[in-house]
């Protein structure tokens, strides 16, 4: 299968001022194809007179003077950037237009926000250093409520979870009370207890997630640890805590190497390595950097947390087919009305025509 090795940005580097103008973005591949991804990408601006209004489409506002800004668009974690200029139309004789308006002052957009899971764009209204309006747009429809519709509520749950590859259980439960909110139906009190220690368990599993494999590559440069000294990290991690499982920053730092080397570097592709931004010293990057490569190991071990029935919180020992079976009417919120309040999780086990499966209870 080719592999996309780059994106480039195709339309006018000049615009007048008060115009729109049409950009788009190309993808290029290892057998050297190319293919239009303008309504797949993510574009953005920096400019206080221009905004994307769509995939592409740049609407100007009048400058002061000829203004120059950049574009980007983003695409599988490639980026192209295009130098545009916005063209003055004053007359020549006009006196000199006032100076721009300050940064905090207008128009002020974030596309996208990053470090999410998904995709969000956010626009402000800025008048006297205050927000007047703001605007919150999320540019990613995943379909999961076309998907859902006219099938039966005790499926919702199974698809409603993998709306996100980081937070499924929150997800998975919040529709299953959903079903109950529309049944009038509360859980009873040993339910209550698993899903919060489910939700315990999901607090844990995305916390490693979101601060080291979101949110630490926005503060740590991997390639300023090659540059650190083995040892010197060891002495550094001790001061940190002294409780902390041991790790060979040697072998780490070799690692690491061998991702630069090959050119493939994985997660550690498509940052801003070298930039003045980053400030931590190269044991500081070489101790972080090690750190999110042993948080990998850890979602190992807290992602089977999630399911009751994969953990210690397994209360049940008996054979599958000692487990109940009940069959609602198919498609009906009244087939599952009498039965929900047996249910701890509302976890279907096997779905096989309208016969349900379901986990045992009561727990704990």
């Amino acid at each position: 299968m080719p592999r996309l090795t780059s994106i480039s940005i195709n339309g006018s580097k000049e615009i007048i001022e008060g115009s729109n103008a049409e950009y788009r973005c190309t993808a290029k591949y290892s057998d050297g194809s190319t293919r239009d991804v303008t309504a797949r990408t993510s574009w953005s601006e920096n400019s206080n007179y221009a905004n994307f209004t769509g995939r592409g489409s740049l609407e100007t506002m009048d400058v002061p003077t000829d203004t120059s800004f950049e574009i980007t668009a983003r695409y599988w974690r490639r980026r192209a950037n295009l130098t545009v200029t916005i063209k003055d139309q004053a007359p020549k004789d006009q006196e000199s237009p006032p100076s721009p308006p300050p940064a905090q002052e207008g128009r002020m957009v974030i596309d996208p926000i990053t470090r999410i899971e998904g995709h969000l764009r956010i626009e402000t209204e800025v008048v006297d250093g205050s927000v007047k309006s703001a605007w919150s747009t999320g540019t990613l429809f995943r379909g999961v409520e076309p998907i859902l519709k006219d099938r039966n509520p005790e499926d919702a749950w199974l698809f409603t979870q993998r709306l996100c590859g980081v937070c499924t259980y929150v997800h998975g439960s919040t529709s299953v009370r959903s079903v109950e909110d529309a049944l009038n139906l509360t859980v009873p009190a040993n339910a209550r207890l698993i899903r919060n220690l489910l939700m315990g368990a999901q607090f844990l599993h995305d916390h490693i997630i979101h601060f080291y494999h979101l949110h630490a590559l926005d503060w740590v440069d991997v390639v300023s640890a090659l540059g650190a000294d083995p040892a010197e990290t060891k002495n550094l991690a001790s001061t940190v805590t002294s409780e902390a499982n041991s790790i060979d920053f040697a072998a780490v730092k070799d690692r690491l190497q061998t991702f630069v080397n090959s050119g493939q570097l994985g997660p550690f592709a498509n940052a801003y390595w070298g930039h003045d931004e980053y400030v931590l010293t190269p044991e500081e990057n070489l101790l972080l950097a090690a750190h999110y490569l042993e948080a990998l190991k850890l979602q190992t071990n807290t992602a089977p947390m999630h399911p009751p029935y994969q953990t210690s919180l397994k209360p049940f020992q008996g054979p599958t087919n000692a487990w109940p079976e009940y069959t609602p009417a198919k498609n009906s919120l009244k087939g599952i009305r009498g039965k929900s309040m047996e249910l701890c999780t509302v976890r279907i086990v096997s779905i096989s025509g309208v016969g349900i499966r379901v986990d045992q209870a009561p727990f704990l």
